[in-house]
């Protein structure tokens, strides 16, 4: 199928892999898409969560970065951050836990093989 912009698009139809739809893509096309998300990252919270709107100033306001950022949630749940640079990406990463509302919000770097479903979290670690 032609679009408006000459771009070539075909549909594949997914695989069934015991109950989920699996898409099936070239190691080239993965490779090149990952790039775009290298400087992602992905979070759950523990229990409910806060409105989208509120984690979005929030972690604006408490994440000191040096470039830009992109937050979106999914319909899991799960909340993305997409940074401009690497190095917000990692500082944030690495400097240990990060509470909103009053939740603690735990953080992974995205990557190809990641599920994007929210973590069940109902407890977490505790203080011996």
């Amino acid at each position: 199928m032609q679009t408006n912009e000459g771009i070539n698009l075909h549909f594949v139809p997914p695989s069934q892999e015991k109950e989920m739809k699996v898409a099936s893509c070239s190691r080239m096309a993965v490779d090149m898409e990952a790039k775009n998300w290298k400087n992602t990252l992905v979070g759950n919270f523990m229990g409910r969560r806060p409105s989208y709107s509120y984690v979005k100033e929030v972690t604006n306001k408490l994440w000191k970065r040096k470039g830009g950022m992109e937050v979106a949630l999914m319909d899991s749940g799960v909340f993305i951050f997409r940074f401009n640079c690497e190095e917000d990406k990692q500082k944030i990463l690495e400097n240990g836990q990060w509470i909103v509302a009053r939740k603690p919000l735990f953080l992974r770097a995205w990557s190809p093989k990641l599920e994007m479903r929210k973590i069940n979290l109902s407890s977490g670690p505790r203080k011996i």
